[in-house]
């Protein structure tokens, strides 16, 4: 996985039940483009948030952040195969079971047995649709205490390589979208918002799921 973790954090941030593994060779055109990429995502990010019908109340209550300069991180994931990291243990993923951190998630991936997967109250895990002509989005932990809940932060989970298609390697682009920093993050309240959370403050919150998640470096270990 390159770019940090799956939340955009600092190299070797994992969730639990996740494999950490080299990332591939370092390609100055690679770099290049995701610099160029990076800045582009903002009017994805406005154009998911005009796509949303809010409930009453919602432009006035939430901002997520500055148009024109959103705030968050683009990480480029990359899931290699058993070739290059071994067989998974028994109950390890590619990345373990998780929510989101910030506001919403926006994921350009590939399909793939040993890909995306999601979790509902009524069905449990299953594979998540894909369609090449679409983009993934996913609400996460901010946005869904932010709505009271009225949108909740959706689980999901990346599979390791099947047993059938051990060489099997996927990328994907993630962009995660942050509120402002310091943004005072307050739920809706009824009848918008269904659970009533403890006001947070974005930058805190985050900075402390973050390190919650971190595997410290050995000594002597350089990132990436």
């Amino acid at each position: 996985m390159r770019g940090g973790g799956p939340h955009g954090g600092s190299p070797g941030s994992t969730p639990s039940g996740s494999a950490r593994t080299p990332g591939p060779p370092r390609s100055p055109g690679c770099g290049r483009w995701c610099t160029s990429t990076s800045p582009r995502c903002g009017p994805s990010r406005t154009s998911c948030w005009n796509c949303w019908p809010p409930p009453w109340g919602w432009t006035r209550t939430i901002s997520p952040g500055t148009p024109g300069t959103p705030p968050g991180g683009f990480n480029v994931n990359w899931y290699p195969g058993t070739a290059t990291v071994g067989p998974p243990l028994p109950g390890q993923f590619r990345i373990g079971a998780h929510t989101d951190f910030g506001t919403v998630t926006v994921l350009d991936r590939e399909p793939g047995a040993g890909g995306l997967q999601i979790h509902t109250d009524r069905d449990g895990w299953q594979d998540a649709p894909y369609d090449p002509a679409a983009l993934t989005v996913n609400i996460g932990d901010l946005l869904a205490r932010w709505t009271g809940d009225r949108w909740r932060a959706g689980r999901h989970r990346v599979l390791p390589p099947p047993a059938d298609a051990p060489a099997e390697e996927l990328v994907s682009l993630v962009y995660f979208y942050e509120c402002d920093p310091h943004t005072r993050v307050e739920s809706l309240p009824a009848p918008l918002g269904r659970v009533t959370h403890e006001p947070v403050d974005s930058h805190a919150y985050l900075r402390s799921r973050l390190d919650a998640i971190t595997v410290p470096l050995a000594p002597g270990e350089r990132p990436g």
